[in-house]
């Protein structure tokens, strides 16, 4: 039988007059690849953050076994540190660095990150060094919060391949379908205040709620009948003498029915995108442009033309540019050389990678 190594019992965490989760338990088990899903702001992060003692659950308890050792992985993660990827790792890895340097290489750390600061990296490699970090301190339960963000397509296949084949047990919160079908085994739900674990990956998660709750309804649906019949019985025997005694005994079992009761299913969002305005065949092309920072280049010779419903993914390794040409055809980073132009009635829209940059935080929804 697995060894529990990671419970939560009865817990309770809520901010101000809004409750996250009331009187909800589960249990990671050794081994388990657990995936956590839930809306946003049931409380995932505050969960994870609660579970490494970041945070404080209001009522109930974190039970750790004996052996628990737990590595984190936060959804904004930050190195507070000046050091070097090598420095960082040397400092706080149980893994000896020759081995770390195998799998840093599967991840794209070459010798060049090794002896960069870690606050010089891109987002995506800062995320891979920590993931790097995380390995060497050998725990054997992750917490994992969105740990795709940031990373390339290749880091993705990496990542992905290493949470297979992970001997320990983990609990991975993704919006990422695909990603968790393919690394995890069981499902943890929270919504509405609860936790419900079920066995099995998203596919069979969606499978498993839906029949649990036809099968509520049913209960539902029974429960009323009957709660319908003792009273419609009631209504036309209860001033009868000779009937009393069996119109009380009725009612009493009424009353000792467990109540079930068919939690409401959480709002769907609904994103209606309005049609938009007649353009050009044409509706953006860059000519010869040369893109970078501070004189750097990070591209040089962009030629691209785009046009009207063409739907274009840009794929390439952390630090290829990738952000940097979106930026440039935003018209939020002026061209080194070149030009971008707009066609006839183009307006963009651009989200960032860091949305939080383009708000005004003054401002209210």
């Amino acid at each position: 039988m697995a060894e529990v190594l990671l419970q939560v019992h009865n817990a309770s965490k809520g901010y101000g007059s809004r409750s996250l989760f009331a009187g909800a338990s589960f249990a990671a088990n050794e081994g388990e690849h657990i995936g956590v899903i839930g809306p946003n702001g049931a409380g995932k992060s505050t969960l994870f953050r609660c579970l490494v003692g970041l945070d404080h659950l209001d009522d109930g308890q974190v039970i750790r076994s004996s052996r628990c050792r737990v590595g984190y992985l936060a959804q904004e993660e930050s190195f507070a540190t000046d050091q070097t990827v090598e420095q960082y790792l040397e400092q706080h890895c149980l893994t000896p660095l020759w081995d770390l340097r195998a799998l840093g290489l599967q991840l794209g750390l070459n010798d060049q990150h090794w002896r960069t600061p870690i606050p010089q990296l891109s987002g995506g490699y800062r995320m891979r060094a920590k993931l790097l970090a995380l390995i060497g301190q050998q725990p054997n339960v992750l917490l994992l919060d969105e740990p795709t963000n940031y990373l390339d397509l290749e880091s993705v296949f990496v990542l992905e391949a290493f949470l297979q084949n992970f001997a320990g047990a983990f609990l991975l919160i993704s919006h990422d379908r695909e990603f968790l079908r393919r690394t995890t085994d069981h499902t943890l739900e929270i919504e509405n205040g609860d936790f419900t674990k079920f066995n099995g990956n998203i596919d069979d998660y969606f499978e498993q709620k839906a029949l649990l709750r036809e099968q509520l309804a049913k209960q539902v649906l029974s429960q009323e009948a009957k709660r319908h019949e003792v009273m419609k019985f009631a209504a036309k025997f209860g001033a009868k003498a000779t009937k009393a005694r069996q119109v009380q005994s009725r009612l009493k079992q009424l009353d000792k029915m467990e109540s079930i009761e068919l939690k409401p299913l959480p709002i769907s969002a609904r994103v209606v995108i309005p049609p938009p305005v007649s353009t050009g065949k044409i509706v953006l092309q860059a000519t010869h442009l040369q893109l970078g920072y501070n004189e750097r280049p990070v591209l040089t010779d962009v030629n691209l033309a785009i046009q009207r419903e063409d739907h274009v993914g840009i794929v390439g390794v952390n630090g290829a540019g990738k952000s940097t040409l979106l930026k440039a055809l935003a018209q939020k980073l002026s061209p080194q050389k070149g030009e971008v132009k707009l066609g006839y009635q183009v307006q963009v829209g651009y989200y960032a990678q860091h949305v939080a940059e383009e708000l005004n935080p003054t401002d209210n929804v």
